[in-house]
């Protein structure tokens, strides 16, 4: 009866254990690296200074709401792309630097939810697309496939 009773224990013990174990959620992933053009499963982010960098990011790990900072968190992970923050501010992305030179980070993209929509935005043309500037920063900006990010400097 005493082992009747012990296996009936241990295997209401490993299934109370595997439940657990099974509604556990697990970690988001970042996004992987993807190849190829803008469009798809993918989405592009240019960083333009003196010279023009392009990432092409999958997107196929990013999660609901996931924005700019979950890009460029990606990107730095591998080593492709260093950027660091001053507080919610994006203070230097590649070799570009805030405030330097009085210019300032900005970030352009063609995703209308996206778009400021005040009397100071601003364009850029890009692989003959016209991008407007964020209305929001980085860590608000969201990141959908196909859609290109474009940071640069800009001076008022």
């Amino acid at each position: 009866m005493k082992k009747k009773t012990a296996k009936i224990i241990a295997l209401i013990l490993s299934l109370a254990l595997s439940l657990t174990l099974a509604s556990c959620k697990g970690e988001e992933q970042p996004p992987s690296g993807g190849t190829g053009g803008t469009g798809g499963d993918t989405l592009t982010l240019v960083v333009a200074g003196e010279a023009v960098s392009e990432y092409t990011v999958s997107t196929e790990g990013l999660t609901d709401g996931a924005s700019v900072i979950s890009v460029l968190d990606y990107l730095k992970g591998i080593g492709a792309l260093e950027y660091a923050m001053n507080g919610t501010m994006l203070s230097r992305v590649g070799e570009l630097t805030d405030g330097e030179g009085g210019k300032y980070i900005f970030i352009f993209t063609d995703l209308e939810a996206n778009h400021d929509v005040s009397q100071w935005a601003k364009t850029v043309d890009y692989r003959d697309k016209t991008l407007t500037s964020s209305g929001f920063g980085a860590g608000d900006t969201r990141v959908a496939a196909g859609m290109i990010i474009y940071i640069t400097l800009v001076s008022f």
